[in-house]
């Protein structure tokens, strides 16, 4: 009976942490859309340019928030052993780029945008990887760097090869 009640409280606690880490992961899309959306509505943006980069960056951010949305449904499918990663070949610069551009749209209504040094070899070998989800792990990392990091900030992505594995 207590090995029972323990573990469903453990069960407990890891529902309570997956709503919470869900809610911020779908929060932070969410956010962006709101701010773009405001911002086109506003009229703040006279450049025919950055209306396009807002207007691109929306369909970036909801094309990411159903991904999201996907990937917490592929959740529920893997926890009812339903649920299955599709690997593909995605090149290493195309995640950095994937994440970067999604951490961009995030913070380009900010006032000042920490650069972030990118430094990922274009030859180095494709990756056999589920591209959402490590884009969202890469993401989340970024996102973590920019929010902890003290000023002056220093964030850097680097890939590179270490005998067949890319690091």
């Amino acid at each position: 009976t207590l090995g029972a009640a323990s573990r469903e409280i453990r069960l407990s606690r890891f529902q309570t942490d997956f709503v919470s880490s869900v809610s911020h992961e779908l929060r932070t899309p969410l956010t962006s859309i709101r701010l773009f959306v405001e911002t086109l509505q506003s009229g703040r943006l006279q450049d025919r340019a950055k209306v396009q980069e807002c207007l691109d960056l929306l369909a970036h951010e909801t094309d990411r928030l159903s991904r999201m949305i996907e990937r917490v449904l592929d959740w529920a499918r893997m926890e009812a052993g339903r649920r299955s990663y599709e690997f593909e070949p995605v090149a290493p610069s195309q995640i950095a780029s994937d994440a970067l551009r999604a951490l961009r749209s995030q913070r380009l209504l900010a006032e000042e945008a920490d650069p972030i040094e990118v430094d990922v070899p274009p030859d180095l070998p494709d990756l056999r990887v589920d591209r959402d989800a490590i884009v969202e792990a890469l993401l989340n990392l970024l996102q973590n760097a920019v929010k902890h990091s003290p000023p002056p900030r220093r964030i850097a992505v680097r890939a590179v090869l270490r005998g067949r594995w890319v690091g």
